[in-house]
């Protein structure tokens, strides 16, 4: 594509399945790009996973070049849709009234949601009255307190 005087830079196509795969692929063999930490050297080992990654993907890959900032912004995006349709699956399970359970969730979210691992825990209620487990206490004398 052609570049236009003083506009950003050009567009690339969008990123194929295949290439979504890929990458979700590189990132789950780094490991370091799901630590949470914000220490120094983790950051720079960080930057140095992303560096390799876009190296890697764009040697295997047989479209166009993707820039690490690009590949970071698909991996936000991929990030983000498989939590949201994680939650609308959640949301689904509990509904009440019976009917088909809900579809699975396709392959590409299951394997995100493998690599994120714990960020979608849900963390749940301590003071929610349904989620209590009952628990009847007695007395020494049996009765119920």
């Amino acid at each position: 594509m052609e570049k236009l005087e003083g506009t950003g830079p050009a567009r690339t196509s969008p990123i194929s399945e295949a290439e979504r795969s890929l990458l979700v692929g590189m990132i789950r063999e780094e490991k370091v790009l799901q630590n949470r930490q914000t220490a120094g050297i983790i950051c720079v080992r960080k930057r140095e996973a992303w560096a390799r990654i876009t190296t890697a993907f764009n040697g295997q890959n047989s479209g166009p070049r993707r820039t690490e900032i690009q590949l970071k912004k698909v991996w936000d995006r991929l990030k983000i849709k498989a939590k949201q349709e994680h939650a609308v699956k959640r949301r689904e399970e509990r509904k009440t009234g019976g009917g088909a359970p809900p579809a699975d969730l396709p392959e590409e979210t299951d394997n995100v949601l493998a690599i994120l691992g714990d960020d979608i825990k849900d963390l749940g209620n301590q003071y929610d009255d349904d989620e209590m487990a009952y628990s009847a206490k007695s007395n020494r004398h049996g009765r119920l307190i």
